[in-house]
C-alpha cells in the first residue's frame, strides 16, 4: 500500500491536492493518502488545510533562508501578511507568502529601504521609478568608491617608509578634498517614464512606438536638452526625488485613474466633466491646505508638465501614444467649456475668487487653459495627500 502510494505521489503529486481538498487518487485507501500527505509535508514543509498548501514558521524560515525574527519583523511592519490558524493562533504561510518574502529579501540585499519595498510590493506600477532612483544612487556610490580607490592608491604610492601624523594629514587632505560626486541635472528616462508610460498601450508598444520612445529619451538627455525644457525636466526630476514613497504611489495611481477616466468620456461625458471641474475648483478655493499645496507644487506638477506636453516633445508623445491624443482632446474640450463659462455672468464670481486667492499662481490664458484641469485634479480623491 505504501509502495503504491509513493509511486502515485511521484507521478501525479501536482494533482494530489484539489481545490475542494479531495484527493483525485482513485483506488488508494485512506492509509495510502495519509502516507502521501506525510511525505509531502516532510519533503516540502507544507501542510494541507481546506485544500490549500500552508507552512508553519519554522519550516517557512528554513525554506526561505530568512530567520524567524526577521519574518516576525516583516509581519509587524505589514510587509508580510500570512493567514492565522484560528484554532491555535499560529501563522500559516502559503507559497505566495514565500514568493513575497524572497522578493522582499532580494530587494533588501539590493539596498532598497523598507518604505520603497512597501511601495514596490503594493504598487508595482511605480516600479520603474523606484528602480531608477536606486540605480542612480548605486551609480553615484560607485563613482565615489572609484574616487576613493584612486585616492588611496595615490597616497600609498607617495607614502614614506616611516610616515608621521603631519605627513598623513597632508597627503589625505590633498587626495580627499571632500567634494561630492557630481551628478546629472536629471534622469531623462525617469522623467519620461513618469510623463508617458501611463499612456502606453496595454498590449505593449509596436516597433515604431519604441523608435519614438528612444528618440524622446535621446532628445531629452540632460547633456543635450537646453533652454526652458531643460529647466522643466530638472524641476520635475527634483520634485520626484524629494517626495516620500507613499506620495509617489498616490501620484502614479491618481494619474493613471484620472487619465483613463477622461479618455473614456463620451461627448456628453465631457460636458459633465466640465461641471465636475467647477465643483472641484470651488472646493479647492475653500480649502486652505489645498491652496498652499497648489502654490507650492504648481511650478513643477502643473506649469512644467503643461509646457512639456505642449512642446515638440509632446507632439512626439502624441504620435507615440494614441491614448494620450484621446485624453488631450477631451481634456482640452472640457477646459474650453469651463473657461468660456467663467467669462459669463454665471461664472464671474468664481473667476473673481480665483484671481483673488491664487493671483500670480495661476495662468488660465495659455496652454489650452490646462491649469483649470490641474486645479480640479488637486481635489480628486487619492490624487494628493494633504487634501
Amino acid at each position: 500500500e505504501i509502495g503504491r502510494a509513493m509511486s502515485f505521489f511521484c507521478r501525479k503529486r501536482r494533482r494530489f491536492f484539489s481545490k475542494k481538498g479531495k484527493s483525485p487518487a482513485p483506488g488508494l485507501s485512506k492509509r495510502g493518502k495519509t502516507c502521501i500527505l506525510k511525505v509531502y509535508t516532510t519533503v516540502y514543509g507544507f501542510t494541507q488545510k481546506e485544500g490549500n498548501l500552508s507552512m508553519r514558521i519554522q519550516a517557512f524560515s528554513k525554506k526561505t533562508g530568512v530567520s524567524r525574527r526577521t519574518i516576525h519583523f516583516y509581519i509587524q511592519k505589514g510587509l508580510l501578511r500570512p493567514k492565522t490558524d484560528e484554532s491555535n493562533g499560529y501563522y500559516d504561510f502559503s507559497p505566495q507568502d514565500g514568493q513575497r518574502l524572497i522578493l522582499l529579501r532580494l530587494l533588501r540585499e539590493a539596498g532598497f529601504p523598507l518604505s520603497a519595498i512597501r511601495s514596490l510590493l503594493e504598487n508595482p506600477a511605480a516600479a520603474e521609478y523606484h528602480l531608477r532612483m536606486r540605480l542612480g544612487r548605486v551609480r553615484q556610490e560607485r563613482e565615489r568608491l572609484k574616487q576613493t580607490e584612486q585616492g588611496l592608491l595615490a597616497v600609498l604610492e607617495d607614502l614614506p617608509v616611516c610616515p608621521d601624523f603631519a605627513g598623513l594629514y597632508g597627503r589625505f587632505t590633498a587626495r580627499f578634498p571632500g567634494e561630492e560626486v557630481p551628478r546629472p541635472a536629471y534622469d531623462a528616462l525617469l522623467v519620461n517614464h513618469f510623463l508617458w508610460r501611463v499612456f502606453w498601450p496595454e498590449e505593449g508598444p509596436t516597433e515604431y512606438q519604441r523608435f519614438l520612445w528612444d528618440k524622446i529619451n535621446r532628445l531629452t538627455r540632460a547633456d543635450f536638452l537646453a533652454g526652458g525644457l531643460h529647466e522643466d525636466y530638472t524641476q520635475v526630476y527634483g520634485y520626484l526625488c524629494s517626495q516620500e514613497e507613499t506620495k509617489i504611489d498616490l501620484l502614479y495611481a491618481g494619474r493613471n485613474q484620472h487619465y483613463n477616466y477622461v479618455a473614456s468620456l463620451s461627448p456628453q461625458g465631457v460636458e459633465r466633466y466640465a461641471g465636475e471641474m467647477k465643483q472641484n475648483i470651488r472646493a479647492l478655493l475653500e480649502n486652505p491646505v489645498a491652496v498652499r499645496q497648489w502654490k507650492s507644487d504648481r511650478r513643477v506638477l502643473n506649469l512644467s508638465l503643461t509646457r512639456i506636453y505642449t512642446s515638440e516633445i509632446g507632439r512626439l508623445g502624441e504620435e507615440m501614444c494614441p491614448f494620450f491624443c484621446q485624453y488631450k482632446q477631451k481634456s482640452t474640450r472640457a477646459c474650453g467649456i469651463t473657461y468660456q463659462w467663467l467669462h459669463t455672468p454665471a461664472g464671474a464670481g468664481l473667476l473673481e475668487r480665483l484671481n483673488r486667492i491664487l493671483g500670480d499662481s495661476m495662468d488660465l490664458e495659455h496652454c489650452n487653459h490646462a491649469e483649470l484641469e490641474s486645479l480640479s485634479m488637486m481635489m480628486k480623491k487619492g490624487w494628493d495627500t494633504p487634501v
